[in-house]
């Protein structure tokens, strides 16, 4: 038995984000004060947020057809996990309340680790009469938010999961093979974790999308889950 598979593991529940459809978001930044009108094209989009006394303004690549709302088959971008005051898959998606029955997110994950050993992490969206799932997950250290071990693919992942670093923070999330089904009614995504040096508690948390499957913000169920870790 490895290593994954004999740890004690931490269970948390909640239920699933993103409706996968855009291409990866280049952020680019303006100091200036700038007025931008909401929209949505049959091609792109165009996203702002805030960073610092600035604004960054991103242009999207999204797999829509002509008047289609900006879906992410392909994957989320950074910042929708759910955890440390970020959003969740709601910003985007509406269907019911947040974690709305029957659907349920789950993260399993060891609830005691090993500086330095790697673990099998899995997360695991399940609502009947879901038609495709995304997810978005970190691993932050409990206090102040930082990233905590690393997070890396694992066997038979590679083409259904990516993990990208942003701002000193490893996301991971689906990619559009990922969004599909695992079982009916489920999807399942397993990363390897790497735990840090110390014994400092860390914080997993993620957010996931049930869609429908109609390339619509609307008629989805969004769920979030988080699980601890604390070192030997």
């Amino acid at each position: 038995m490895n290593e994954a598979e004999a740890a004690p593991r931490a269970q948390s529940t909640s239920p699933a984000p993103a409706k996968a459809g855009a291409g990866r978001f280049k952020w680019r930044r303006s100091r200036r004060s700038v007025v931008l009108p909401v929209m949505f094209l049959s091609t792109g989009a165009l996203v702002v947020r805030g960073h610092g006394s600035g604004l960054e303004v991103a242009v999207a690549q999204a797999h829509a057809t002509p008047g289609a709302s900006l879906v992410y088959r392909d994957g989320p971008p950074a910042g929708f996990s759910g955890g440390f005051g970020e959003d969740h898959c709601q910003a985007c998606h509406s269907g019911d309340k947040v974690n709305a029955s029957p659907g349920r997110l789950t993260i399993s994950a060891p609830a005691r680790y090993s500086a330095g050993k790697t673990y099998a992490v899995t997360i695991t969206l399940k609502r009947p009469g879901m038609a495709i799932g995304g997810f978005q997950f970190t691993a932050r250290f409990e206090e102040g938010g930082a990233q905590a071990g690393t997070l890396a693919l694992a066997d038979g992942q590679q083409d259904r999961v990516k993990v990208l670093t942003d701002r000193g923070v490893q996301y991971a999330y689906h990619s559009r093979p990922g969004s599909h089904l695992t079982a009916a009614g489920v999807v399942r995504w397993t990363l390897r974790w790497t735990a840090p040096a110390g014994s400092r508690a860390v914080l997993f948390s993620a957010a996931a999308n049930a869609a429908d499957g109609d390339d619509s913000q609307s008629g989805d169920f969004v769920y979030t889950s988080r699980a601890r870790s604390r070192g030997r």
